[in-house]
């Protein structure tokens, strides 16, 4: 019994290493470069590649820009409410937020949550020039597709790997939300 606890707590410590862990990048070239997003200076980014619009700090926290808005790279995401939504409460939060004057946020689909993760990292999988890394590292990411394959099912992302997954557990499991909508 004793070695077995003395495992459980070293898989435990193991875990809580990997969750504070810096940022970790392999070689080739960035698939998200800071220069293909535009600072908006009110919170959120342009993707110049697909036009959409992101907001920079997943919902619950709020940026702290540092007295910088117009630079990317120094600012974090600090903590403001509870971040934790099911997939129906994301939905719902995203329609009725107004978010720097705008009232058309959702929850991204698969390919646009998939279109901002830097493959050559992890821990996390994103620019966090771009997208601050909000403390504690977070990761699962809901998107408003639905799995066509397993009805009730919805995909999500692991942003410290990049992976994605599905869940059924559409009202009673939580994860984090990153809100997009369309450019100009």
């Amino acid at each position: 019994m004793k070695t077995s606890t003395s495992l459980l707590v070293a898989l435990l410590a193991m875990s809580w290493v990997v969750d504070t862990a810096a940022q970790s990048c392999g070689t080739g070239p960035y698939t998200t470069p800071t220069a293909r997003f535009s600072n908006n200076e009110d919170g959120t980014v342009t993707d110049t590649r697909t036009g959409l619009i992101w907001k920079r700090c997943p919902e619950g926290f709020n940026l702290d820009d540092k007295g910088t808005p117009q630079t990317l790279g120094d600012d974090t995401c600090v903590l403001a409410t509870t971040p934790y939504y099911t997939w129906f409460s994301a939905l719902q939060h995203a329609e009725n937020t107004g978010y720097a004057g705008y009232h058309d946020w959702r929850v991204p689909n698969i390919k646009e949550l998939m279109s901002i993760i830097e493959y050559r990292c992890h821990n996390p999988a994103f620019n966090i020039a771009v997208f601050p890394e909000p403390l504690p590292i977070m990761n699962d990411y809901w998107t408003s597709s639905l799995d066509p394959e397993t009805s009730g099912r919805s995909w999500d992302v692991d942003m410290d790997s990049g992976w994605t997954g599905t869940s059924s557990h559409l009202t009673t499991l939580t994860n984090y939300l990153l809100l997009v909508r369309r450019g100009l």
